[in-house]
């Protein structure tokens, strides 16, 4: 048995595209990837219902006006579903869209209308006619619409401005009374601290006032210090000042110590060279020794021989 379908209460994607101002390739996306749109297939073509229509608008409007991702519009579509906005939602474009609605429903006839015709190789002049002025009224419709389609953008955009102005209320309204209950227990703690506060003033002004008494008494102390410190100060610059004259005489001191050290090692010198030469001298001398020595030996044996001789 063929599936019935009451075409005034469907519509094909390329009518709904040209509705909402998307591609029907977008459409075709969303429906894939959001649940909620589930078309109806009647033989090759499929059919959106008026709660598809809805539904698709509402994510147009999520993507495109509060540009959110797809992944953002199913967790906002859950949200509304949690909290009963969808309704309201459906309700608002139901309200803002009637009169354009009423206009693509006549889109539709007149399109299914063409199909038809198309389909079963339709030449009937009367038919054909009829077609033409339905568009022809149709055409002239589509400022209205497009107006229409505006004003309920426009209508959509104020309603969300509200919203979130009225969100921003509320929770500025929650944080000021939490501030509120917040500054009411500081208040009450602020006042036992301030009572705490006021015995321990008093405490303190009379530790202040012994602590005074010790101060007047640390202040003389330190001008004997002080005192004492600058004729201590003075002493120290004498000091300081013989040190440096010492200082000076040490260092004229090492100047001739170092001049005193030269001439020794020169005198050192010269004596190693003295040395020398008389270590040379005396060899000499041994030499000179040992010949007259033996030239008085030799002329003891001559003067023994001739001795003899004799």
């Amino acid at each position: 048995m063929a599936t019935v379908v009451d075409y005034k209460a469907y519509y094909k994607i390329g009518q709904i595209a040209k509705y909402l101002g998307v591609e029907p390739h977008t459409i075709r996306y969303w429906e894939s990837q959001i649940t909620d749109i589930r078309p109806q297939t009647v033989g090759n073509r499929k059919l959106y219902s008026r709660s598809d229509l809805e539904m698709i608008a509402i994510v147009r409007y999520l993507i495109q006006d509060v540009m959110l991702t797809i992944d953002g519009v199913r967790k906002r579509i859950k949200e509304l579903k949690r909290s009963g906005e969808i309704a309201s939602l459906r309700l608002e474009f139901i309200e803002y869209r009637h009169r354009n609605d009423a206009k693509v429903v006549d889109l539709g006839r007149v399109n299914e209308s063409v199909d038809d015709c198309r389909d079963d190789s339709c030449d009937n002049d009367s038919a054909m006619a009829e077609i033409q002025t339905l568009r022809s009224l149709l055409d002239a419709s589509q400022e209205e619409i497009a107006q229409l389609r505006l004003d309920s953008e426009n209508a959509q955009d104020d309603l969300v401005s509200a919203r979130s102005d009225l969100e921003a209320l509320q929770n500025e309204v929650s944080v000021l009374h939490s501030d509120l209950q917040w500054r009411d227990g500081e208040i009450a703690s602020m006042r036992v601290s301030l009572s705490a506060t006021q015995e321990s003033l008093y405490a303190r002004e009379s530790s202040l006032s012994k602590m005074q008494d010790t101060m007047n008494a640390q202040i003389t102390e330190i001008s004997g210090l002080e005192a004492r410190y600058r004729s201590l100060s003075d002493a120290l610059k004498e000091k300081e000042s013989a040190l440096s004259e010492s200082q000076a005489e040490l260092s004229s001191t090492r100047d001739e110590l170092t001049s005193t050290s030269t001439r020794l090692a020169e005198t050192e010198s010269a004596l190693t060279a003295s040395n020398n030469d008389l270590e040379q001298a005396r060899a000499t001398l041994d030499a000179r020794e040992t010949e007259l020595l033996e030239a008085l030996e030799t002329i003891t044996a001559r003067e023994t021989a001739l001795s003899k001789s004799q």
